[in-house]
């Protein structure tokens, strides 16, 4: 199943009819309370809009099902039918919030009737049930080409001296709320679930992740910045990815090769926090973390040039070169590899690659 990228700008009411057209669902956002305002909005547009039964309608709390010690999904459902009279073939709309992945949902997928949406903010849950047949609906941050559009800003080829200036208005509106954001997603989804006893330990890796944000860095090299175990980093690390903090990227090598195992670049998926312990940013450091929000390529690698990052692979078939000033001095042996090696030489053409990427199309940028 692919992924369905949703934009924050937008109404989630836009997309309850994708929700409704596909039977398994599971939802993630990197947004505070995102998943969860769509699965409520989901349910009122049931209501409202398509004149489904409340009593057709079950939500369940899997942090509530634990405390209840009630494990099984299907048994609560089974209970439910029973106890509302529904009829067997009807359907039954199962909204299931706060999923970890340790209930199973087996009992619920093979019942054709049961229409199935699960939040969760976990990645690895997202990746799980993606596998088992679930469409995946991404409530992605709120990025720059947002902020264009919501303001109705159109940068001309004559005004793009501009953009900047736009991306430092950007970056001051956002810190705030990705502090919050993120300080919220520590606190609830990493310190408390994995009572994490040497929180100061934690924090200072977390300072230094974001801190080399975009740089070619070993756990080893993370361990030792911050004087503790590698294993201790690497299991801080584990629980960063997990909750979409972060985006990992492995190194990009010939497919006749293997060892794709370790990645070795790590981009914060929130600028603002990024601005706030590097200081200033510009567009151009922003543009990775633009292609992983608006690309729609199953797997990105990074591309590396005398151990500096000069680029990303799309699928094993494009090659894109953001150099503001030197793409041209860059020199790739591997480029008959490729199907297209694209440059950018400025940063205009970061908002002009959707001619160029073929069907690999980038949405949201005008």
């Amino acid at each position: 199943m692919s992924d369905i990228k949703i934009k924050s700008n937008l109404t989630l009411e836009t997309y309850c009819p994708i929700i409704l057209s596909s039977r398994l669902v599971c939802i993630s956002s990197s947004l505070l309370g995102g998943s969860e305002k769509l699965v409520a909005t989901y349910k009122e547009y049931l209501i409202k809009v398509k004149f489904v039964a409340e009593n057709s309608i079950i939500e369940l709390d899997c942090n509530l099902l634990k405390l209840q010690a009630r494990r099984s999904l299907g048994k609560v459902v089974a209970d439910f039918i029973q106890e509302n009279k529904i009829e067997k073939f009807d359907n039954i709309y199962i909204l299931i919030r706060n999923y970890q992945g340790d209930l199973s949902l087996s009992e619920l997928v093979s019942q054709r009737n049961y229409r199935v949406v699960v939040s969760s903010e976990l990645s690895s849950v997202a990746q799980t049930l993606t596998e088992q047949g679930f469409e995946h609906i991404l409530i992605n941050t709120f990025s720059f080409a947002d902020y264009l559009q919501r303001e109705n800003i159109k940068i001309s080829k004559e005004n793009f001296h501009l953009v900047n200036a736009y991306f430092d208005d950007f970056l001051k509106e956002i810190s705030p709320d990705e502090l919050q954001i993120v300080d919220y997603i520590i606190q609830k989804q990493i310190l408390a679930k994995y009572n994490i006893r040497e929180r100061e330990r934690f924090y200072r890796f977390f300072y230094q992740l974001v801190k080399h944000s975009g740089v070619v860095i070993s756990i080893n090299e993370l361990a030792d910045l911050c004087k503790i175990a590698v294993d201790t980093a690497a299991r801080f690390l584990e629980f960063v990815l997990d909750t979409q903090l972060f985006t990992a990227l492995e190194k990009y090598q010939p497919i006749m090769k293997e060892g794709r195992k370790t990645a070795a670049v790590f981009f914060c998926n929130y600028p603002g926090i990024v601005s706030l312990i590097k200081g200033k940013i510009s567009l151009w450091q922003n543009f990775f973390n633009f292609i992983f929000q608006q690309l729609n390529g199953n797997h990105i690698y990074y591309f590396i040039q005398e151990k500096r990052l000069v680029g990303l692979v799309i699928d094993d078939k494009i090659l894109i070169i953001p150099n503001y000033k030197k793409a041209k001095e860059i020199r790739i042996p591997e480029a008959s590899a490729f199907e297209k090696v694209i440059e950018v030489t400025n940063v205009e053409e970061v908002y002009n690659l959707e001619g160029k990427l073929g069907r690999y199309p980038v949405t949201g940028a005008r």
